[in-house]
């Protein structure tokens, strides 16, 4: 079966062959560029990237530690939402040795937006070795994406939507 997903490090909307995002398991063969995850929808022709950069008071970059890029010094890209969540699935989102080893697993699969016959919100678990006392949960919903990151254990981070527009 055939999954549609993102990938962080190489920039691109991508469609996955049976991987469970194992080390060694990335065949470029395997992706698309197509975008249709209704979990994590974008734009067509959009790619997705995740810098990382730490910021002093007055904005200036302080570090960069994290960032990486897939295929360069070993690091690969990984699963980041796969379209046909299934519950207890886990995939590793990015890996780049010491640096960004981020996993995540789905924890529950719920129709709470709507009275639609499918779950249309999609809760997660992600934490990563390099932070081995942090845990964070993320709520992402169909046709959306994620609408709130709450850390649950060693951290104090909250994200939420506030706003959504559509169209032009």
């Amino acid at each position: 079966m055939r999954a549609t997903i993102i990938l962080i490090g190489l920039a691109v909307s991508a469609m996955l062959a049976g991987s469970s995002g194992a080390a060694g398991s990335f065949n470029p063969a395997d992706y698309t560029s197509r975008v249709d995850n209704p979990w994590y929808p974008l734009t067509p022709g959009a790619t997705y990237i995740e810098d990382t950069a730490e910021l002093d008071k007055h904005g200036n970059v302080t570090s960069t530690e994290g960032t990486w890029k897939a295929g360069l010094k070993g690091a690969e890209p990984g699963i980041f939402m796969p379209a046909d969540p299934q519950v207890g699935r886990s995939f590793r989102q990015e890996y780049y040795k010491g640096h960004a080893e981020d996993h995540f697993q789905i924890i529950g699969l719920f129709n709470t937006l709507t009275q639609a016959a499918e779950a249309n919100t999609l809760l997660t678990k992600e934490w990563t070795p390099l932070e081995p006392k942090g845990l964070d949960h993320k709520l992402y919903v169909r046709g959306i994406g994620m609408v709130l990151e709450q850390a649950v254990r060693g951290g104090t981070e909250h994200f939420h939507l506030i706003s959504l527009r559509r169209g032009s």
